[in-house]
């Protein structure tokens, strides 16, 4: 009877664990390259090859453009606990956030596309 239990409790918590990361699983597939699609789509001349820093603040990747005349930054991170580990550790933690991604600028523009990308 208690091995029947533990069966239940196990496979219990591997459901529960199982549901719990397939949530963000569609915003860990998203690369880089999808958030510069977005903003091309939308009118905005983005040069892939135009880096940021990146490394400075541990991103894996990123990308820099002009959108309206404002510098508009997208760092992409390894994972979500590595982008909120370095955001508090910078002390950027107020920068938008999109799965992975962090945005870096004041053009309220670019914030809301950066924030529809799927």
């Amino acid at each position: 009877m208690k091995k029947v239990i533990m069966c239940m409790l196990l496979l219990a918590m591997v459901v529960v664990s199982a549901c719990s990361n397939g949530g963000d699983s569609k915003k860990d597939e998203r690369t880089l390259q999808d958030f510069i699609s977005v903003y091309v789509e939308a009118g905005v001349e983005v040069d892939p090859n135009e880096k940021p820093f990146f490394e400075m603040i541990k991103a894996k990747d990123g990308v820099i453009f002009n959108m309206d005349g404002s510098p508009v930054k997208i760092y992409e991170y390894e994972s979500t606990d590595k982008l909120n580990d370095s955001l508090k550790e910078s002390g950027f933690s107020e920068w938008p956030t999109n799965g992975r991604f962090a945005l870096e600028t004041n053009n309220d523009a670019a914030a809301d596309v950066f924030k529809n990308v799927q």
